[in-house]
């Protein structure tokens, strides 16, 4: 029978070739998998994933958060309905300095253009601006 080398030491650490199984893993530091496609970083306390390389959610990978170079992206390919549960909304630009759209529970639903109140709902019915 043939031996392999499944455990050695290096000037890093440990290196293991094949899986390893174990009850528990406590990791005190940084973390790659992958060859960087997934880091921890533990400093920032960041979990980090490059591009093209998604989270999957669901037994049937029914919900997908990934961006691909280009676009950020928010896939819901279920049966069900894509909820967000909130009592406030709000969606803003990207810098956070300009409102987008703002909902609040009992209570209007606000639509802006170059920040700039535009449409909103009220109790007795709509109001427009421009």
């Amino acid at each position: 029978m043939e031996q392999a080398e499944k455990l050695k030491t290096i000037s890093s650490g440990i290196d293991v070739t094949g899986e390893v199984q174990c009850d528990s893993l406590d990791v005190d530091g940084n973390i790659d998998l992958d060859g960087g496609k997934i880091t921890f970083d533990s400093g920032g306390n960041v979990l980090k994933w490059a591009d093209n390389v998604a989270a999957y959610f669901g037994t049937g990978n029914d919900l997908r958060i990934y961006h691909d170079g280009s676009n950020s992206v928010i896939q819901d390919a279920g049966t069900g309905q894509l909820q967000i549960l909130t009592n406030q909304f709000r969606l803003n630009n990207a810098a956070n300095n300009e409102n987008l759209i703002a909902c609040d529970q009992d209570g209007n639903v606000q639509i802006y253009n170059d920040g700039a109140l535009k449409f909103a709902t009220t109790s007795t019915g709509i109001d427009v601006t421009g």
